[in-house]
Order: structure tokens, then C-alpha cells, then sequence
């Protein structure tokens, strides 16, 4: 024997199997049938979402705005970036290890705001251990010495 339920919103006559559950009613079903509570939450979907304003701009890539960051941050422009590069060799400030499919870390000086030049990663992460302290650097130097 099949049980019927109306439909609150169609207001259509239709088996209980054709009902969501729902422990909060007394009958445990949903009150809309699956097909109207599938296109409410489709229009709520719909309603809620994000209005896209087309604006006319040339969008730029997500490579592009990091490195547009990048120079902003240690003010410099690319211009004097790639100064910087040609003047170095394309290579390593520190150890000369060639830059071609690598990433180029920009060094500066945290106290006096300067860019000291283009690192690899090795030479950047060692400055950073020793926290760009002279005096630690030479002392590493005379234990490499012994």
C-alpha cells in the first residue's frame, strides 16, 4: 500500500517516495517533493550568486601581478631588475650558479631599505640563517678554515 503526501508548494498529490526525509516532521518526509525543493535550491543558487561587472581592461596573469609585486615591494622597477641581471651575468651574486631555470631571489638590506642583488635560493636561505650578520659569517669561515 502507497502512501501520498500534497506537496506544499505544487501543491501536487504524489508518493512518499517521491519526498525527502525530515526527522522534524511528524511524518519524517520533507514537505516539498524532490523535484521543487531541487529547483528552489536552483533558484536560490541562481539569486545568491555574485554579480560579474564586465569592466573593459586588459587582464593581466596571475605571473604577471606577482611580479609587478615583487618590484613594488623591494622598489625597483623591472627595468633596473633586469639591469641587474645583465650586470650579475645571469647569475648567482654570491656563488655564480646560472639563474636559466631557476628562481631569482631579490637580496636586500632589512635595515637600510637597499636591494643588494639577485641570489639563488641556497645563497638567500644561508643569508637568512645567519640573519645577514658579518661577524657570524666570518666566524663560519674560520671553522670551514681548521
Amino acid at each position: 500500500m502507497t502512501e501520498y503526501k500534497t506537496c506544499f508548494r505544487c501543491k501536487a498529490e504524489k508518493s512518499l517516495n517521491d519526498f525527502g526525509f525530515n526527522k522534524t516532521k511528524k511524518d519524517g518526509r520533507a514537505v516539498y517533493c524532490k523535484k521543487c525543493l531541487c529547483e528552489c535550491n536552483s533558484n536560490s543558487r541562481n539569486k545568491n550568486k555574485p554579480i560579474r561587472i564586465n569592466r573593459n581592461f586588459n587582464p593581466v596573469t596571475r605571473a604577471e601581478q606577482k611580479k609587478r609585486a615583487k618590484f613594488k615591494k623591494f622598489g625597483i622597477t623591472e627595468k633596473e631588475y633586469n639591469q641587474m641581471l645583465l650586470v650579475q651575468n645571469n647569475c648567482c651574486a654570491i656563488c655564480f650558479k646560472s639563474f636559466i631555470g631557476l628562481r631569482v631571489y631579490i637580496d636586500h638590506c632589512h635595515d637600510k631599505k637597499y636591494v643588494r642583488g639577485l641570489l639563488c635560493i641556497n645563497c638567500n636561505v644561508s643569508l637568512g640563517h645567519v640573519k645577514d650578520n658579518v661577524e657570524i659569517l666570518k666566524r663560519m669561515i674560520t671553522y670551514l678554515d681548521l
